[in-house]
């Protein structure tokens, strides 16, 4: 950790895996509609783990950026190793999107410590794809479940994605308890019962 007064530098962003719409994300099965593609890992895991020892002992904070399944799901397999090896009760890891996990992950999330930073505006952005790319059962079971982490125990950390959505809070916390565009569709919501209530989606872009 460096910095003083003014600015502290605390954390590391890692990429880790590619985008849903670019059909980059890593799954453990291919994409519906790419039969031949199961996403990119942009470095190995082995190195993640490397990263992630690395952060445990200097006292900083490591994001990767992770999309898919896979990509979840192969960061908290590394990051439980490193932090076995290297207990830290309050080393704030992160995964940076955790935009589709796989069920039993959400409780590993818990578990590792591991906090969720999602983007509630990538769901009503990609909901017009995501399951042409990956299924319904999979979007059912994973995808943008911030109730589902909620409700687990995790502290679900929300932001913007600025450059690639709009900066402006009030788009992301419209999407948050919503799940619908600015048309307000769909009507009941995009699976509707992973919302966020007004003061979750309040506390998860304030904390």
């Amino acid at each position: 950790m460096g910095g003083d007064h003014f600015l502290q530098v605390r954390s590391v962003k890692v990429f880790f895996d590619g985008a849903l719409g670019s059909r980059g994300a890593a799954f453990y099965r291919p994409y519906n509609d790419d039969p031949d593609n199961i996403g990119v890992l942009e470095i190995r895991p082995d190195h993640l783990y490397d990263v992630a020892r690395a952060g445990l002992l200097t006292d900083m904070q490591i994001a990767p950026h992770a999309i898919g399944m896979r990509g979840n799901g192969e960061w908290l397999d590394q990051f439980a190793r490193a932090l076995q090896e290297h207990p830290v009760d309050d080393h704030r890891f992160r995964s940076e999107h955790a935009q589709i996990v796989r069920a039993d992950d959400v409780s590993r999330f818990v578990e590792l410590g591991v906090i969720p930073s999602m983007q509630p505006i990538h769901a009503t952005s990609d909901m017009s794809f995501v399951e042409d790319r990956i299924g319904p059962d999979r979007a059912e079971q994973g995808a943008y479940v911030w109730r589902a982490f909620i409700d687990a125990g995790s502290i679900v950390a929300s932001g913007s994605d600025f450059t690639v959505e709009s900066h402006r809070p009030l788009w992301g916390f419209y999407a948050a308890v919503t799940r619908q565009d600015h048309d307000g569709r769909p009507m009941e919501g995009w699976y509707p019962d992973q919302r966020m209530t007004r003061a979750e989606a309040l506390r998860s872009y304030m904390i």
